[in-house]
């Protein structure tokens, strides 16, 4: 924010892509407001906390809905056994649970103060085992897109979870170049300097960062 011209900028990664200092410039993570996204009891380790999107709509894409889903927790825990289910939107109000099968609905995060939603993507990027991370390993081909000025490989995985139908990533640290992969391993996986390449999902990850954030709806 840039309190001499009023310029808002609103950020898809929490820290933005290139974060720097800057004078006349105030910057914040919504992690960090009390009350935004620190919002579950059964969120042990930090996880499930993280990946709420309290006050934000996933419009669209839904694959039903199911009333009556008196908490997220529940709403979660449907759409993680729903086939094809990524993301979900609560509304506690009136007891609604959408199940989506986009990962931000079919437009995108709004705003919607009635309504919670989450991106079950999310669990997946707490979690990365050291075989994961693929050092000096391109997932060559399969690309959906390449994205610019992607700091770390953490954000290029980031962005993965928000896009529909990527499952890999491969990122170049010296150019802040990220690919964004329609196929597990790409195309054609071979050597190559400089690049690191990860599957989105990889390793057993659900009971470790997800079980704790469930753990008040299996309770």
């Amino acid at each position: 924010f840039v309190q001499s011209s009023g310029d808002c900028w609103v950020k898809f990664l929490e820290n933005g892509a290139r974060p720097e200092d800057r004078d006349g410039v105030d910057s914040v993570a919504l992690s960090c407001l009390d009350g935004v996204s620190n919002g579950f009891s059964g969120a042990k380790d930090g996880c499930g906390e993280k990946c709420l999107d309290k006050g934000i709509d996933y419009w669209g894409a839904d694959i039903k809905n199911v009333n009556p889903i008196y908490t997220i927790e529940e709403c979660t825990a449907l759409c993680y056994m729903e086939e094809g289910c990524i993301s979900l939107t609560h509304r506690p109000s009136t007891q609604d649970c959408w199940l989506k099968n986009r990962p931000n609905g079919q437009s995108g995060k709004s705003f919607l103060d009635t309504v919670n939603s989450i991106n079950l993507n999310c669990f997946i990027l707490a979690h990365v085992e050291a075989d994961c991370v693929k050092e000096n390993f391109d997932f060559r081909g399969a690309d959906i897109r390449m994205i610019s000025n992607v700091v770390a490989l953490e954000d290029c995985a980031a962005l993965c979870a928000d896009e529909a139908g990527c499952v890999s990533v491969t990122h170049q640290d010296a150019s802040s170049r990220c690919w964004l992969k329609n196929k597990r391993f790409g195309a054609e996986p071979q050597d190559m300097d400089g690049v690191r390449s990860r599957n989105l999902i990889c390793g057993d990850i659900w009971c470790e960062h997800a079980g704790s954030f469930l753990y008040t709806y299996a309770n």
